[in-house]
């Protein structure tokens, strides 16, 4: 059983040891030792004093499930008098931060601080400690009510009297902690995700993680590890040359192979943020001398070749306009009001719904990404699943199902997944490009096909068929108005476009996807729609990520190191029809991405793919 241990403060004494249901059943047994335990023993007494004995027992575990009671109801309100408090402060205080720079003079030092004052109330970090400690509180009376209900329940069959869950799970529907206390710390969450709204995924993040120890980056072993690989390779003669030209070409070509092997261990072990170890990348090319100057340019004009290699990409606005559809088909809940209209459809037959959940799970994921469809949807199904026997077989097959079809609904466009962002910037480094229509065109079969197989494996492997009818999910928050219809009008628009501007009319008028993304943005943001807080809350370190791998891309295609690698590669591979090629590659890619994350295995490996392909004139 979890356990729930708040941080002390001094409004409440908390317990030294965290309190839990279970804990009655250990207490129960230790007040029960004095009694004769053995049923040898039993056989010896009459059955009056047989009788007896039960009574005690019986009497015994009635008086500590009251104290139980009492303990709970005492921590649950306690620990809520003090998020309340501190909540109730997270009102003034942005009320007053907003309305400070409201009043705040025309004074361009008094607007500034009136905004750092508000900024720094508005961070993350300030929230994240509250709204853990409201989900640590929220999980901590569906624990202690699942916990007390099912030792009731034992205690029924043991004991042999007359059944009394019903009458606890009533008495239970009653008690503070599982009534007002369970009301009020649902209503804390709702507020503190309305007043910081730009930091809602953030903060479901970090409840997920539990409590806040401390940043653990860098960690120094790792760390060490990937510096002392590249120092290795460094030292093994892996590049020979005939004369100076050929040394420098081999001296950046080995120093690029350092390089790149010491970032690929830096993400593979985490030593650094994954964002942290892309936004490193610039400096050690700069550094390591990685990439040749072309004719008159000096290291001022390489560092700036390789800053621009970042963001210069049209892929990087457009995959930040797919995060700004993510938040615009979020905030309409498009999701829960799919889930709503699909019990209602199928809630009588759960293995077409598990189906249909599975597709809405796909159709999402190209909407809003696969990392962020599998967490929208799973918060609308966590109230269905918690009506559900945890042994429940059905349960785990509508786990399974979203995971493997926001997995397929990755590869549904080129911005629904990071790797295939990095996969189109790898094929425009060598002036190639695919078409969203085209994408869609190949990936749209593979990705329905491969839902429905997952689903009927589903049904072979685990047999679902243990729940006859699903309850209605949670209703939304609020109704869908005309400026939500406009919105989501706006996204799909903009999905239509993307999968038509390879036509050349199209094409004629706007040029690249990422215009259209941009009028996206304007959109969303200049109507008020999305606000400054949304904009900050984009996942910069998912942007900063892309960018790093393009300047990796960069070094190791200006180095010569992806065509010398290409060029050995090639020889070993069967290039006799694009087809194999084809199978060999993705058989590669595939061991790789079983053991790292597919957005890393996609920086390492497509650019190789793209240099091969174009090696063999299959690009």
């Amino acid at each position: 059983t979890p356990d729930f241990t708040p941080s002390p403060s001094a409004d409440a004494a908390m317990p030294s040891a965290p309190l839990t249901a279970p804990l009655l059943g250990q207490r129960l047994a230790s007040r029960a030792s004095a009694l004769p335990p053995s049923e040898q023993e039993l056989e010896s007494f009459s059955w009056k004093a047989r009788r007896q004995t039960v009574e005690e027992v019986s009497l015994a575990f009635w008086e500590l499930l009251e104290e139980d009671f009492a303990k709970i109801n005492a921590l649950s309100g306690s620990v809520l008098k003090r998020l309340i408090a501190n909540v109730a402060i997270f009102e003034e205080e942005t009320k007053k931060g907003r309305s400070s720079i409201r009043r705040a003079s025309n004074s361009v030092d008094s607007i500034a601080k009136s905004m750092r004052d508000f900024s720094a109330l508005s961070s993350v970090s300030h929230v994240k400690p509250v709204y853990v400690e409201c989900v640590q509180l929220k999980a901590f009376v569906r624990v202690n009510y699942e916990g007390v209900r099912k030792i009731v329940k034992k205690w029924d069959k043991a004991s042999g009297e007359a059944p009394k869950q019903k009458e606890i799970v009533s008495r239970l529907a009653k008690e503070p902690f599982s009534s007002t206390d369970a009301a009020a710390v649902n209503s804390l969450i709702q507020t503190l995700e309305s007043l910081f709204p730009g930091h809602v995924e953030q903060l479901r993040e970090a409840a997920k993680a539990g409590p806040d120890e401390g940043d653990s980056f860098p960690r120094w072993t790792p760390f060490a590890l990937s510096v002392a690989a590249a120092v290795a390779i460094y030292l093994l003669p892996i590049f020979t040359a005939t004369d100076d030209a050929d040394a420098d070409a081999a001296g950046r070509q080995h120093r690029c192979l350092c390089l790149l092997l010491s970032v690929v261990l830096l993400w593979l072990t985490e030593a650094l943020p994954y964002f942290a170890t892309a936004l490193f990348v610039p400096p050690l090319v700069v550094l390591c001398d990685v990439v040749p100057p072309r004719a008159g340019e000096g290291r001022p004009e390489v560092t700036t070749r390789v800053i621009a290699a970042m963001f210069g990409t049209p892929i990087i606005l457009q995959v930040l306009a797919g995060l700004i559809a993510a938040a615009l088909v979020a905030r309409c809940e498009v999701e829960l009001r799919a889930a709503i209209v699909m019990q209602r459809l199928l809630g009588h037959r759960p293995q077409a719904f598990l189906l249909s959940l599975m597709m809405l799970g796909l159709f999402m994921s190209c909407l809003i990404s696969n990392v962020t469809a599998p967490i929208l949807l799973i918060s609308v199904m966590t109230p269905l699943l918690h009506d559900l026997p945890s042994s429940c077989r059905y349960t785990r097959a509508v786990l399974l199902g979203l995971a493997f079809s926001c997995n397929l609904g990755g590869m549904l466009t080129p911005i629904s997944a990071p790797q295939n962002a990095v996969s189109m910037a790898a094929l425009q480094s060598f002036d190639r490009s695919i078409g969203f229509g085209q994408w869609m065109l190949l990936a749209v079969p593979i990705a329905l096909v491969g839902t429905v197989a997952c689903w009927l494996l589903l049904l072979f492997m685990l047999r679902p068929d243990d729940v006859a009818q699903l309850p209605e999910p949670r209703k939304p928050n609020s109704t869908l108005k005309l400026t939500h219809y406009i919105m989501l009008g706006a996204v799909l628009t903009t999905i239509v476009l993307w999968a038509l501007l390879s036509w050349p009319p199209l094409r004629a008028v706007f040029g690249e996807p990422a215009l259209v993304g941009l009028l996206l943005l304007v959109v969303a943001f200049g109507s008020g729609f999305l606000t400054k807080d949304d904009f900050n809350s984009v996942s910069w370190h998912l942007l900063a990520l892309i960018a790093g791998g393009n300047t990796l891309g960069l070094a190791v295609k200006e180095s010569g190191l992806l065509t010398a690698i290409a060029s050995g590669l090639t020889g070993s591979l069967d290039v006799s029809s694009p087809w194999i090629l084809t199978l060999q590659l993705t058989a590669a890619v595939f061991g790789l991405s079983v053991v790292v994350s597919h957005t890393v295995a996609a920086i390492v490996i497509m650019p190789l793919v793209a240099s091969i392909g174009m090696e063999v004139g299959a690009p």
